[in-house]
């Protein structure tokens, strides 16, 4: 297990191993595209090593996302995220602010073998574009709490009758939710 921290070295492309490194604002290669292994930290463009905004272009499997303030991450298209762990916060999704994550109309699915507790989930209602497009929560054991104003712009669903969503604030779903 490691983290992976976005630099955007060569491109905005997720899916480039270039553009990851092994440390906070450092220079030295990740070595890989993160996967199923690895925590995700967003990074922004105002820290002196990172050079480019994180656009998804690809679907991924991560352990777990976070994005930094300022930081931007941008799902294109319909590609999906699925996150399998907590960071060292408690959460699989922490994002900073309501302007560090764009959907692409993919699905953000919180799935693991029992460890996920939480998804934190930031203010998401200044466009359509901001906040989650689909949520879903795979795994029967998988709990999540909505922190904040948030904004599910499409469906929410759950595997089974075990899983509990808790509202910490403010949430609307702007689709269905399948329990």
């Amino acid at each position: 297990m490691a983290t992976a921290y976005w630099a955007g070295g060569t491109s905005t492309d997720s899916n480039d191993a270039d553009n990851w490194i092994d440390a906070s604002n450092g220079t030295n290669p990740f070595g890989s595209v993160p996967d199923d292994d690895d925590h995700v930290i967003i990074q922004p463009t105002s820290l002196s090593n990172v050079d480019a905004d994180c656009i998804q272009n690809a679907s991924h499997t991560w352990l777990s996302i976070t994005t930094l303030a300022s930081s931007s991450f941008t799902a294109s298209s319909t590609y999906d995220l699925i996150l399998e762990d907590e960071n060292g916060s408690g959460f699989a999704v922490e994002f900073a602010t309501v302007d560090t994550f764009t959907h692409g109309n993919g699905t953000v699915t919180i799935r693991n073998g029992g460890t996920v507790g939480d998804a934190a989930i930031q203010p998401a209602t200044a466009t359509s574009t901001l906040g989650l497009y689909n949520l879903s929560l795979s795994n029967s054991s998988t709990s999540c709490s909505l922190y904040g104003t948030n904004k599910v712009w499409n469906n929410v669903s759950m595997a089974s009758a075990n899983q509990e969503i808790v509202l910490r604030g403010a949430t609307t779903i702007g689709g269905t939710l399948s329990l």
